[in-house]
């Protein structure tokens, strides 16, 4: 196998062992502070759509290009937080 092949591997088995870890924290976390799996369950989902829209917008804004990126990720998620909380509704 060439080494770039199994650097690829390794490098996926690293992100699922890490994921899972990260939920696994995020939910005993919330367990303790009496929040609801539902609403952990799609934070850590709104963090990871997220995180490249804000991670580029970051970049571009520290390259100098400032338009509307940085409403991009922020944007989404002022959109998303309504949206999921009506589900929360009584």
């Amino acid at each position: 196998m060439p080494v770039p092949l199994i650097v690829l591997l390794l490098g996926l088995a690293v992100l699922v062992w890490s994921a899972d870890r990260f939920v696994g924290a995020a939910a005993a976390t919330a367990s303790r502070a009496g929040m609801s799996r539902l609403l952990v369950g799609m934070t850590v989902v709104a963090l990871g759509t997220s995180a490249p829209e804000i991670v580029v917008s970051t970049m571009a804004s520290l390259d100098g290009i400032c338009n509307e990126n940085f409403h991009d990720g922020n944007g989404n998620n002022a959109y998303i937080l309504p949206e999921s909380s009506s589900l929360f509704k009584d």
